[in-house]
């Protein structure tokens, strides 16, 4: 265990489903990222249902960050939330010594596309007619 005054690495692993395709996702997630302060390390696209983005920022706009991921229409896991939720109240406490640490963060994004979720309610209500 870390003392309290050595910094500490947050190294965030995230996952969260969208209904918006993922060149759409990272594209807007890249420039929220950069207009909080952060920066973009990777963004890729794994197939047509999942994109991956890579970036860091500083601890200070940990809030700031939580709130482009809620606002980008980001349904985040039970346990992003506690991880973000965690990071974000700890940063409270610690902000005067702690604010300039950086925080890496990288998330996974399932994506499915509205014409995907009609398909499959199409083939649902078409099943259940039958």
């Amino acid at each position: 265990m870390k003392a309290l005054d050595q910094p500490s690495d947050w190294n965030l692993l995230l996952v969260a489903d969208s209904s918006d395709c993922p060149e759409r996702v990272l594209r807007f997630l890249a420039g929220a990222v950069s207009a909080c302060g952060g920066w973009v390390l990777s963004r890729t696209i794994q197939g047509e249902e999942c994109a991956e983005i890579d970036f860091e920022f500083p601890r200070a706009n940990c809030v700031e960050m939580y709130s482009i991921l809620v606002a980008a229409g980001m349904a985040l896991s039970q346990e992003a939330h506690l991880q973000l939720t965690g990071l974000c109240q700890c940063t409270m406490y610690l902000l005067e010594t702690r604010a300039q640490e950086i925080v890496r963060l990288q998330l996974t994004v399932f994506t499915h596309s509205d014409t995907a979720w009609a398909s499959e309610e199409a083939d649902t209500a078409s099943r259940e007619a039958a």
